[in-house]
């Protein structure tokens, strides 16, 4: 086995193949329009038409337990003519009228192998049933969210885009009160919907997971987000790829167990997790979960791994850059962020390890959230309540921190 080591340590040709189907997430999307197409004073407004989901794609992922009853799901138009996919869950009046009701809405990114719809059957009504309105994004070059013909790689720069694009679609909150958007009254405008099922007066909270952490990372370094601080309060990542991209993490685990080196590689670069249970249970989930549960994510996995991210493009713009000596983000000394973001990881996460999570905690100048036996996948697998509770109770703590902003600086 060591000599399996030394020989991929020696041909950098295997390793780049590795990393690169390794990096097929689905971290956020940004193929639209370059930074040109906004304004430096002002911010414009996406008012689109939203087309609804095809039901048979509902259907499919109700009947295999996948999406919840009470999700609903479209097309968002992004900037460049892409129709993406999003799932939305609302809480109820009674959910509302239980909790606070200055909930913020929860946008959640996927990472590899995966798209909106892993977010749906536990976090979703987990969250819609404490007041958050949940919002979940299909990235480009997922099933629910077309790359282009023939396109089989995208550029992290694209993912960021469409994220900005989207956020910018949410009504954000100006002066307490949410601005108008276009309205059909021909058409079902789910943007519409979402927002009049929000009544905080907080910024939106990002909720990443894997590779999605990454390009929440670099949303970061967009001049949007710098002059248009109600984008978002603030960013929660789960089990997320750190600053420094997947290539020292996967080294360090060749070094230290290459038989575990061999089995990532073998269920990500060859994708192998999504057609072998044993090897798909190993990488993303435990032991805990049914075989028809195991079976039904594969298929997603499947659908959901068809176009990688370009590494050779994203090695030149690797979050890690941006950092300083002490590998904490410079944007983040900026005060981007409103509040602390979350770093949280699994101590049984079979490929993000100890090390990548302490890296991503120095990135955000946070310590970090380990959460005991909680797998790579925290949002599916048995743990996913233990992992929702740590992300709850973040959420207390922001929403206490701007509440208390607001009466400062109240007239």
């Amino acid at each position: 086995m060591m000599g399996l080591f030394l020989y991929l340590k020696s041909s950098p040709l295997i390793i780049l193949i590795f990393l690169t189907s390794l990096a097929s997430a689905r971290p956020s999307v940004f193929v639209g329009p370059a930074l040109s197409s906004f304004g430096s004073n002002s911010r414009s407004i996406h008012c689109p038409t939203i087309k609804i989901m095809s039901t048979d794609r509902i259907h499919e992922a109700q009947e295999n337990s996948i999406l919840h009853a009470n999700v609903k799901a479209g097309k968002f138009p992004l900037n460049d003519g892409t129709m993406m996919e999003i799932m939305y869950s609302l809480p109820t009046v009674s959910s509302r009228q239980q909790h606070s009701e200055n909930k913020p809405p929860l946008v959640f990114i996927h990472g590899s192998f995966h798209s909106a719809w892993c977010w749906t059957s536990k976090f979703f009504p987990y969250f819609c049933s404490r007041g958050y309105p949940c919002v979940a994004l299909s990235l480009r070059g997922t099933s629910g969210t077309f790359a282009g013909d023939g396109v089989k790689k995208v550029k992290i720069d694209d993912h960021v885009n469409d994220v900005i694009d989207f956020l910018q679609s949410l009504c954000p909150v100006v002066g307490g009160k949410h601005e108008n958007l276009c309205r059909d009254s021909a058409t079902f405008d789910i943007l519409v919907e979402i927002n009049e099922g929000c009544s905080s007066t907080i910024a939106p909270v990002l909720i990443a997971h894997s590779f999605g952490g990454l390009t929440a990372m670099k949303l970061l370094e967009h001049p949007m987000l710098q002059e248009c601080t109600h984008l978002i309060s603030s960013i929660g990542l789960l089990c997320s790829v750190p600053p420094s991209g997947i290539k020292k993490m996967s080294l360090r685990k060749l070094k230290r167990k290459p038989i575990d080196g061999w089995r990532i590689m073998k269920g990500l670069a060859m994708k192998k997790s999504v057609t072998n249970p044993m090897l798909c249970r190993l990488l993303f989930f435990d032991q805990v979960g049914s075989d028809d549960e195991i079976n039904s994510y594969m298929k997603h996995f499947q659908q959901d791994s068809m176009v990688t991210i370009d590494l050779v493009d994203m090695a030149k713009k690797l979050p890690i850059i941006s950092t300083n000596n002490d590998g904490a983000s410079l944007f983040i000394k900026k005060d981007i962020l409103h509040k602390p973001a979350l770093v949280l990881g699994g101590s049984a996460d079979f490929i993000v390890d100890r090390e990548a999570i302490e890296e991503t905690a120095r990135f955000f100048a946070v310590k970090p959230v380990v959460v005991d036996g909680a797998v790579h996948d925290v949002m599916l697998a048995n743990s996913w309540e233990n992992v929702a509770r740590e992300v709850e109770y973040w959420l207390h703590e922001v929403i206490e921190q701007c509440e208390d902003e607001m009466c400062e600086t109240a007239p």
